[in-house]
């Protein structure tokens, strides 16, 4: 059994059982709960792989600098819909960390 459902599944058949679920219901919440945590770990191998001097979040983002900035467009890139249409973005300026 995987760390992580050997953790949850008391709480979770818990919860199973006083929200009436099915047992496949049961089953699908702690294969999601498993997925969930797995793709979590590989993003963080991934970030830890690329080396990055520095980790910065979308909510870190600093609408203040520069004076002039496009909220709209930015917070649009922020959807990340440009990847599914396959462009490119490029970001001209100086980093300040």
């Amino acid at each position: 059994m995987s760390p992580e459902i050997n953790e949850h599944y008391e709480a979770t058949a818990l919860k199973a059982n006083k929200e009436s679920w099915t047992h496949v219901n049961y089953l699908a919440q702690l294969i999601e709960l498993e997925a969930n945590t797995r793709k979590e770990r590989a993003v963080e191998r991934k970030i830890s792989a690329a080396r990055f001097p520095v980790i910065k979040t979308l909510d870190q983002f600093r609408w203040s600098w520069p004076k002039r900035i496009n909220k709209l467009q930015i917070k649009d890139l922020f959807r990340l819909q440009f990847m599914k249409q396959q462009a490119n973005v490029i970001l001209l300026g100086s980093s300040y960390l």
